[in-house]
């Protein structure tokens, strides 16, 4: 995927038009701008940044995010200072390029991850043959009601995301939904790594003419950003701790009635390795209904941190407490939860 970030712009104001106060955020680094991958033929796909921001398939993001009303004022979720992209910023421990003057480092052709999301079972062997021919995309996906979403940085950190490193499902919000929830690893966004959620009560699929949904919607073939996609973001503690790198749905292991989801760091506490428990419950959505009573989603940001554990920001500056149990690995180098399964209710209770 060919990507931008911002800052480019104010430091070529600054530096050129001598201007002290440029229009774009200086140095800021979110993402602004994507291209999606084109189909050249057969299953050849092309990505490229040759035409810096000329490039005439490059989507601005910013333009597309729906606005969530908050407390003192609405911001799109894309912008860079909304409350959301700066709950991000926060979460993010590796460096983020800064801007410079030949858009050097603000231009990409990335590799960001893809994830298809296909609601019926009894398509898979149709689209498992399409892809043998002519590789699984996000039109055939698309064909049988389905989403693709691509897990490129939203901070300009640089390197893989490794977005789809792993995957599960579950009930975490007891909606009773026959999709529960997607959690989606990213096992190097942002430093740490990343887990997202969607809510697979949305129509992602089949997005309605109106509403959030239609807004950040890539293309007709239903593409997604992850970041602005997710209703809850998930973040590491440390750089390089690989957050995310396994996934299991555990069912409802503290007896609420909420399933719940255990996340690996194989790679956090020095090789140690790091296991965390997000406990299911209703607070992890939330939806709200502006003027013309379009659905709007107000997704959070959360981290694993000490003394910020469990702690997220929504995006309309709200904050909320989840349940987040964390249990370090036995020894240096042990690289705890390098490997993790879910095997059930082994004795049927």
């Amino acid at each position: 995927m060919a990507l931008e970030y911002s800052g480019t712009k104010g430091v070529q104001e600054s530096a050129v038009s001598g201007k002290k106060t440029p229009s774009g955020s200086f140095g800021d680094g979110a993402l602004i701008k994507v291209a999606l991958p084109e189909l050249i033929s057969g299953n050849q796909y092309s990505v490229s940044s040759v035409d810096g921001t000329k490039n005439p398939l490059l989507i601005d993001i910013l333009q597309q995010a729906y606005s969530v009303k908050g407390k003192h004022k609405t911001t799109p979720n894309a912008q860079p200072e909304s409350a959301y992209m700066q709950a991000l910023r926060a979460a993010t421990t590796d460096n983020i390029a800064p801007a410079t003057l030949q858009y050097n480092q603000a231009l990409q052709a990335a590799p960001v991850g893809a994830v298809y999301l296909i609601p019926n079972s009894t398509d898979l062997s149709g689209l498992a043959s399409a892809a043998t021919a002519s590789g699984l995309n996000a039109a055939a996906v698309a064909a049988k009601s389905g989403a693709t979403f691509y897990g490129a940085m939203p901070w300009n950190t640089l390197g893989e995301s490794r977005f789809g490193s792993s995957l599960a499902f579950g009930d975490l919000n007891n909606s009773n939904n026959t999709g529960g929830v997607l959690a989606i690893g990213a096992s190097q966004s942002g430093g740490p790594g990343t887990v997202y959620l969607f809510d697979n009560s949305q129509s992602f699929g089949a997005p309605p003419a109106t509403g959030w949904l239609n807004a950040i919607n890539l293309s007709s073939n239903n593409e997604y950003l992850a970041h602005l996609a997710s209703g809850l973001t998930l973040v590491g503690e440390d750089s390089a701790d690989s957050f995310g790198s396994g996934l299991r749905n555990l069912g409802d292991a503290n007896g609420d009635g909420y399933s719940d989801l255990a996340i690996s760091a194989f790679n956090a506490a020095s090789g140690a390795g790091n296991g965390y428990v997000l406990f299911g419950a209703d607070q992890l959505f939330q939806y709200s209904k502006d003027s013309n009573g379009n659905l709007v989603n107000n997704p959070a940001v959360g981290t694993v941190a000490s003394g910020n554990l469990g702690r997220f920001t929504r995006a309309d500056g709200s904050t909320f407490q989840a349940a987040i149990l964390s249990q370090q690995g036995s020894g240096a180098s042990a690289l705890t939860g390098q490997g993790s399964y879910g095997i059930g209710d082994v004795n049927a209770d």
